[in-house]
């Protein structure tokens, strides 16, 4: 299972044109645009509006692979779409209870995402979404998550000096 980009090209001043291939036979892709599930498809290529800023696009062949991590300190949870739920809850589990963090209507995106509050380092944190059919008031199957929080440590500071003479570096 590996991707390989065949094609990165910049269309026009807000556009890129990414192609690939994967060494799979019929395989599905996931594409990542700055760490959230953007698409699911099982074409080979994809045009990618940056707008004025910068985007990290990442494509997968497995639904096991993860992006590299761009929100450091947040959770990004994203999921397909499903018939007959018109609106997803977004709860995080806080103090003893479920907290409402997001609602998000069903469009016409396969995907949707969302991204947590920084969340604190070197603790358990749990999620849950829970999709419903306003229309008939139904609620749907309720997926949960928990996970733990641990970011990279900061940079130490250091320092270092250089001896002319001999070439040594000391780093302190």
């Amino acid at each position: 299972m590996s991707v390989t980009l065949t094609r990165e090209e910049q269309v026009d001043e807000y556009t890129w044109l990414f192609e690939w291939q994967s060494t799979l036979s019929d395989p599905t892709y996931y594409i990542y645009v700055d760490g959230l599930l953007a698409l699911i498809t099982q074409e080979e290529s994809f045009q990618l509006d940056v707008g004025e800023g910068f985007a990290a696009f990442q494509v997968f062949d497995s639904s096991s692979d993860v992006p590299a991590d761009v929100l450091p300190g947040r959770a990004v949870l994203s999921w397909p779409t499903a018939a007959g739920n018109a609106t997803y809850y977004v709860e995080e589990y806080v103090d003893s209870e479920w907290v409402l963090r997001a609602t998000l209507k069903s469009t016409s995106e396969r995907v949707l995402s969302f991204v947590s509050r920084f969340l604190e380092d070197d603790q358990t944190h749990q999620f849950r979404l829970r999709p419903a059919d306003t229309a008939s008031g139904i609620d749907g199957t309720i997926r949960a998550i928990s996970f733990f929080m641990v970011r990279p440590p900061d940079s130490p500071e250091v320092s270092y000096s250089v001896d002319t003479g001999t070439g040594v570096v000391t780093i302190t």
